[in-house]
C-alpha cells in the first residue's frame, strides 16, 4: 500500500504486464479477546496482545481486584465489534485492487465457523477460498483440502498464538460457536494483570 514500496501493486502491475494476481493481506481484530502478537511489540509499544489495551486501560480506572472481577462477569469491555469493524474496513479498502477478495466470505461466515486461527493466521476454510479464488482466475482445478485430509490439512493450517475468546464476546459477537471452554483460567489475561502491576 506504500506508494515508494517498488512492490506497491500498481507498480507490479506494471512491471509483469497484468500478468500477477493480487491478494490481500488478512488482519482481522476483534474476532478474540485476547491474542498474542509477539512480533514488532518493541517496535509498537503496545503490551504483545491484541486487546491487551482494553486490559490496561481498565486496570488503570478501577485496580487489579476489579479488573479481574470485571474480566469475569463481563464488565471489561473487549470492544469486540468496533475492533472487527475496524480491521474489516481496512480489509475491505485493501481488496479495492485486489483480484481475490475474502471479506465478503467473513462477513457471510464468521459467525457460524471460525475464520480466523489468530488476528492474522486465517482458518483453513479461509485458505481453501484464496486457492479456489486463484484457481479460477488462471483456468485451474481446484479440490478443497478437507479436515478428513490430515496430512495435507495440516499444512495449510498456520500456527496458533495463545489466544482467548470468553463468553461475552461470542455473545456481542453474536457467534454461533463455542467460546474458548478455558477463558476464566487463561493465562493471558494474568499475563496482562501482572505486567501492569509491576510496571506501575
Amino acid at each position: 500500500m506504500n506508494l515508494d514500496n517498488p512492490d506497491h501493486h500498481a507498480t507490479m502491475s506494471a512491471r509483469f504486464a497484468g500478468k500477477i494476481i493480487f491478494m490481500p493481506y488478512v488482519w482481522v481484530d476483534g474476532l478474540y479477546s485476547l491474542v498474542a502478537a509477539p512480533g514488532g511489540k518493541e517496535k509498537r509499544g503496545d503490551s504483545g496482545f491484541h486487546g491487551g489495551n482494553c486490559v490496561i486501560e481498565h486496570l488503570q480506572e478501577a485496580g487489579l481486584t476489579d479488573t479481574l472481577n470485571d474480566f469475569q462477569n463481563g464488565a471489561l469491555n473487549f470492544r469486540h465489534q468496533s475492533r472487527f469493524d475496524a480491521s474489516m474496513a481496512e480489509l475491505e479498502r485493501r481488496e479495492d485492487f485486489a483480484d481475490v477478495k475474502v471479506a465478503p466470505f467473513i462477513r457471510e461466515r464468521f459467525r457460524d465457523e471460525p475464520m480466523m486461527l489468530t488476528h492474522n493466521h486465517p482458518h483453513p476454510k479461509l485458505i481453501n477460498e484464496f486457492a479456489r479464488q486463484i484457481a479460477e482466475k488462471l483456468d485451474l482445478n481446484f479440490q478443497e483440502i478437507l479436515p478428513s485430509d490430515y496430512l495435507n490439512y495440516a499444512e495449510i493450517t498456520l500456527p496458533e498464538f495463545g489466544r482467548l475468546l470468553t463468553p461475552y464476546g461470542a455473545e456481542e459477537l453474536g457467534l454461533r460457536y463455542a467460546y474458548d471452554l478455558q477463558w476464566l483460567g487463561s493465562r493471558l489475561i494474568d499475563n496482562q494483570s501482572q505486567n501492569k502491576t509491576v510496571a506501575a
